[in-house]
């Protein structure tokens, strides 16, 4: 079915392992974020985390064009980005759920 689409299930393999690995490390850093008495430091960790998800997921579309130059597809970035939207809202239920149970 993937390739039918044109998409490259390698890449997205990979993409799905940078964003479970990025979901998770944001994660540990929000979490600990919530346990801090001061509520600025949860909102810092908040868009501490967007930025690393963001700038590691610019770079790793520009290493993926720049590695394969005729053989990119963008309908396989496409998917990779409806992934990150995945986990981003996965992510955001979480920590919002925690959240409400410290009273923070």
């Amino acid at each position: 079915m993937l390739a039918k689409w044109s998409l490259d299930k390698d890449v997205l393999i990979i993409a799905n392992s940078l964003f479970l690995i990025l979901t998770l490390i944001t994660f540990i850093i929000q979490q600990k974020a919530l346990n801090n008495a001061n509520p600025h430091v949860f909102v810092r960790s908040v868009m501490a985390g967007m930025m690393i998800k963001m700038f590691a997921c610019l770079i790793a579309i520009f290493v993926y064009w720049f590695l394969m130059k005729e053989k990119f597809s963008k309908p396989t970035v496409i998917v990779a980005m409806i992934l990150y939207f995945i986990y981003l809202a996965v992510e955001v239920r979480v920590v919002t759920k925690l959240n409400r149970q410290k009273n923070a």
